[in-house]
């Protein structure tokens, strides 16, 4: 059972902390903020744009999505509800269908899997989202899959990784620890 402590009452706050006895204090704590909860008296804990919540969580990889099935962002949000911007574009749609990209985020390499075999030659690209490309990659009929990009040599981003004749992918990267 996971326990969310939400409260504007710092006294409230630190009297439940003492009775539970809680093992640790968030470094990034949001105590006598209003979390801007989009509506709490309806019980809807999730986050309104501005919450001061939105990406102040802990950098951990578990759990990988909130209370409502969504991935969390990097840097992610404190609570149960994952407050930060996602994008999209018409032109970019889910790639689980042609192929799997991970880790994702990433930090050193990333693993390109199809689903099939490679049935041809391909090209795979990584595009800022300033629509620039930083590395492009030749693939080969047979080729062992998965294949393998560095990717430690990159800036933290966002970046879409394209294969040509197939469904575009995000990608984040993240900084190395």
């Amino acid at each position: 059972m996971k326990l969310v402590l939400a409260t504007q009452n710092t006294k409230k706050l630190e009297e439940l902390r003492a009775l539970l006895d809680l093992p640790v204090t968030d470094v990034n704590q949001i105590i006598g903020q209003d979390p801007l909860f989009t509506d709490p008296t309806e019980e809807m804990f999730s986050l309104s744009p501005g919450s001061p919540a939105i990406g102040k969580g802990l950098n951990v990889l578990q759990p990988e999505t909130d209370f409502d099935e969504r991935p969390f962002l990097m840097p992610r949000s404190i609570g149960a509800f994952e407050g930060g911007m996602r994008t999209s574009s018409p032109g970019i749609v889910p790639a689980e269908a042609a192929f799997r990209l991970y880790p994702n985020p990433a930090s050193g390499e990333v693993f390109l899997e199809f689903n099939s075999a490679l049935p041809e030659k391909a090209e795979v690209t990584f595009i800022t989202l300033e629509g620039k490309t930083v590395a492009r990659y030749h693939l080969e009929e047979g080729q062992q899959q998965p294949f393998v990009f560095p990717v430690w040599g990159l800036a933290s981003g966002c970046y879409v990784v394209n294969i040509h004749g197939l469904p575009s992918a995000l990608l984040l990267i993240t900084a190395m620890q």
